[in-house]
């Protein structure tokens, strides 16, 4: 044997007990083997995991996407339940027992949402159920979501189900277990949304708003597709409609208009939204009912829009006060803002501050001074973001 390669495996030997020490040192001083990854590693991991969000994420639209093609909303209520302070744990329970429950009526109909803890125990049940006498003949059809607030920063949904009320006593469960970490609500309260469903009959297409006569119809085109529609009935609901028909501009000479930044799906929900039938907005098409109603200022049907999208935890946070900034929404935004608290208002900045420079620099030196009168950490480097923006 070669005198080199004798001289060349312990050397070899000794670099990887050295390299296999500092990656050992490594480890113990990050707390964790993906810190010691190499760069491209990371990199790595952290494509593969944004390509596994953006993957769910799309999953999640289209299967809200199905239930919204099959139902329309014709009701929405939030309710809520204060869970109790946890004893002292040199108290006779380490762990005690709770049962606390909201009621309220919706529609009509009675609702009690409950939240039950056993002795001992992190496994707690959230319960709706619906208090009525008989629902034989009428059963309720609604989607629930059970959902609480997460470090104070973004709405967490628990669990998203659409089901059917066929009797008394009817009800929708969900285990959780609030002892896990960060499984706890961070306000103290778990919530669920009710959203009263009605079934959309696609055998029948009807006309939202009907022409009454020749002399009442109006043609709105909207890229391939166009919708005869009641002149009167638009110009009742909207100043732009009514100038549009009532002056003498090109569109009451013709009877006929072209819409463009839109399409035809989102202006027949717009539609539906307007005429008598008043469809309520949801997750999947709230966003464009909101740009046309603004577009064409329909102040009833942004109101709508702006009460849907305070209880639509399905669009996050920072898109839903993106939204609030660009259509004047102070219900939302005040809301928004109520809804940060303590540390999940900063981590809420640290991980979308390239959303908010897209913020007016009222609203974002708003937000950072909120920030820095709740967090005592590095509050030195947020007041100095407080001066950059007042001084841009």
């Amino acid at each position: 044997m070669p005198l080199s390669s004798i001289i060349f495996h312990p050397i070899q030997l000794f670099l990887g007990i050295v390299n296999f020490l500092l990656q050992l040192f490594l480890f113990v001083v990050t707390g964790g083997r993906r810190n010691i990854l190499t760069v491209p590693q990371r990199q790595r991991l952290t494509a593969e995991e944004r390509s596994a969000a953006e993957m769910e994420e799309h999953q999640q639209q289209k299967k809200t996407a199905e239930i919204y093609s099959k139902y329309f909303v014709v009701g929405e209520h939030r309710l809520s339940v204060n869970l109790p302070q946890q004893h002292n744990a040199n108290t006779y329970y380490s762990n005690p027992p709770y049962s606390v429950h909201a009621r309220d009526w919706i529609d009509g109909k009675k609702w009690e949402f409950s939240v039950t803890k056993p002795i001992n125990s992190q496994q707690c049940l959230l319960k709706l159920a619906m208090l009525e006498t008989d629902l034989a003949s009428n059963p309720v059809t609604a989607e629930i979501v059970f959902w609480q607030w997460f470090r104070g920063k973004q709405a967490h949904i628990l669990q998203k189900s659409v089901k059917v009320f066929c009797q008394s006593g009817a009800q929708v469960q969900l285990q959780h277990n609030a002892g896990a970490a960060n499984a706890a609500p961070s306000d103290g309260f778990f919530n669920v949304l009710i959203r009263l469903l009605e079934k959309r009959e696609h055998q029948i297409i009807e006309n939202p708003c009907p022409p009454c006569d020749s002399e009442d119809e109006a043609v709105l085109k909207v890229g391939p597709e166009q919708f005869t529609v009641s002149k009167h009935f638009l110009m009742s609901v909207s100043p732009v409609f009514h100038k549009m028909f009532s002056v003498d501009m090109l569109e009451k000479a013709q009877g006929e208009v072209s819409l463009e930044e839109t399409n035809g799906e989102e202006f027949g929900a717009f539609l539906d939204a307007i005429s008598p039938k008043m469809a309520l907005p949801n997750p999947a098409n709230v966003m464009g009912m909101l740009k046309l109603a603004d577009r064409f200022q329909v102040d009833a049907l942004r109101n709508r829009c702006e009460a849907h999208l305070i209880n639509c935890v399905e669009i996050s946070l920072i898109e839903r006060l993106l939204c609030a900034e660009m259509y004047r929404l102070e219900k939302l935004k005040n809301f928004i803002l109520k809804s940060l608290n303590g540390v999940g208002m900063r981590e809420f900045y640290e991980e979308n501050q390239a959303a908010l420079n897209l913020l007016s620099k009222d609203l974002l030196i708003q937000l950072t001074v909120r920030i820095c009168s709740s967090s005592k950490i590095d509050r030195l480097a947020l007041c100095h973001n407080c001066t950059k923006n007042l001084n841009e």
